[in-house]
């Protein structure tokens, strides 16, 4: 399209008679940069603008944030933008996908935003626990413990809560209402969007001293079975919307959950250096991440991603270890991408196929030694969640009664995408193909298929153990276009 458009201009020069000497061989480049740049154009409206959803799986993105602003919360607008709490700064920000912070302060000094959710009004909703921060210096008019909204447009109010409450997770719940965990109380609570707060108590645990209240921790979800999931010490809660608390205890070295989500049917929550799955009967598994760096793992916030999988912070002691956001998938694969930043944040699922979350730099040591440290800008970063991409659950399978039995799972993309393509087996010694067929895999899903063999097949397998396969996947999209990979499948004897 270019050259042809390049030597239409020469022809009408000619035809013009248009002198061939050094200026007019300037204005000539100019013109060929000017077509070159409308061929490029109309190349891209023909074939489309890079989709995000296509960019580098895993790729990373950061962007700056004020070094005091101890954001510990982020999530999703309803207008694409990304919001967070910035509570040395007594403010809430708004990033939008490029990476441009607005801030907006609150009307109360001293209030301290923790946690942050999307509200079932299209409004952002936050926790403010002053009282762990402030504990002694605030004066008339200044912050006391609420619930906060803000519009989109930036205006905010607040509902006040019980002196001495610690309100910390906020998410929405099935029933059209904001719900919060409150630390201190022992107690969840539940805000209607015209602000009306009714709390409900959960019931004391056994200790060895006697009995107590639980001690409430930030994690809170809206989950499975209709119902408001929560993490506390020694446990995992589930409230129903009408104030119905059941508790399902944890073992001991699970004592400390910290943040918790819903994702294909399970809750999963992180606690002492792990991620666990839980099903709504109350069944752990546990899956503990490979640190790969010096140091002692914590995982910290934890949520559902649009593309099927779940994503999580890991935190690393001492702090001169840098972070590292995780991601795994439905059966339980890990993979991390190191991130910015020391400490973790808040971790939330984004638009356009998107992971933000918020990390901080603090300083190793303590007491004199960071006296004179500055602490650097804080991050809001960015990993995109990339193509889709076909896993095999075992690579090694065997061959029993006629059949191969394998498991494939589908990866990446969003929930309503799809991998899907043409299974093959093959002989590699003999070049010999002895099973072919169609696969459909949801995304975020694990299925099994039965390769069923034939006789001569299975003479042919006997005689060329082990059988080395090569399976070739095509993932795809809505909107036709994916990647191809292969892998290789071992089939052994029974």
């Amino acid at each position: 399209m270019a050259r042809f458009t390049e030597a239409a201009m020469l022809r009408a020069e000619r035809q013009e008679g248009a002198p061939i000497h050094q200026g007019s061989r300037s204005f000539n480049a100019q013109k060929r940069l000017l077509a070159l740049l409308l061929a490029l154009c109309a190349l891209l409206t023909l074939v489309g603008w890079p989709d995000p959803a296509w960019a580098r799986p895993g790729q990373v993105t950061e962007f700056q944030r004020p070094p005091d602003s101890e954001s510990e919360g982020i999530t999703s607008g309803p207008e694409g933008n990304l919001w967070f709490t910035e509570g040395g700064l007594n403010a809430i920000g708004r990033i939008t996908p490029n990476g441009q912070i607005t801030e907006f302060q609150l009307p109360r000094a001293h209030c301290w935003p923790r946690r942050i959710t999307l509200g079932p009004d299209g409004n952002i909703w936050f926790t403010e626990s002053p009282h762990r921060y402030f504990p002694n210096t605030m004066g008339e008019g200044e912050g006391g413990p609420a619930i906060g909204r803000i519009t989109p447009s930036g205006q905010i109010t607040e509902f006040p809560l019980p002196e001495g409450y610690e309100a910390a997770g906020i998410t929405a719940g099935p029933d059209g209402n904001l719900w919060f965990t409150e630390e201190n109380a022992g107690a969840v609570g539940r805000i209607t969007p015209g602000g009306q707060i009714r709390e409900f108590l959960v019931p004391q645990i056994s200790t060895p001293t006697g009995l107590k209240p639980p001690g409430i921790t930030s994690g809170i979800t809206s989950g499975p079975g209709h119902g408001l999931w929560f993490t506390a010490e020694h446990m995992i809660g589930r409230i129903t919307p009408s104030g119905n608390i059941s508790r399902y205890n944890l073992p001991k070295d699970l004592a400390r959950p910290v943040s918790i989500t819903a994702a294909n049917g399970y809750l999963w929550f992180t606690a002492d250096g792990r991620v666990c799955r839980m099903t709504l009967k109350g069944h752990i598994q546990r899956f503990t991440p490979q640190l790969g760096r010096p140091g002692v793992l914590e995982t910290a916030d934890i949520t559902a991603g649009s593309d099927g999988n779940v994503w999580f912070m890991e935190d690393t002691y001492p702090f001169e270890s840098n972070d590292a956001v995780g991601r795994i998938t439905p059966s339980g694969q890990i993979t991390t991408f190191k991130i910015g930043g020391n400490v973790s944040r808040g971790i939330t699922s984004g638009p356009g196929h998107t992971i933000w979350y918020l990390a901080s730099t603090l300083c190793e040591g303590g007491g004199i030694s960071c006296m004179d440290w500055e602490q650097p800008p804080g991050i809001v970063g960015r990993i995109t969640t990339g193509l889709l991409a076909v896993e095999i659950a075992n690579e090694r399978a065997q061959v029993r009664h006629g059949s191969a039995t394998i498991r494939l799972g589908c990866a990446g993309g969003t929930k309503h995408s799809t991998c899907r393509g043409i299974l093959s087996l093959r002989l590699e010694s003999k070049a010999v193909v002895v099973y072919r067929g169609a696969y459909r895999v949801l995304s975020g899903k694990y299925r099994s298929f039965s390769l069923r063999l034939n006789p001569k097949e299975l003479r042919l397998i006997s005689r060329s153990y082990p059988l080395y396969s090569s399976l070739k996947a095509t993932a795809t999209v809505s909107g036709g276009r994916g990647t191809s990979r292969e892998v290789t499948l071992e089939i052994r004897h029974p």
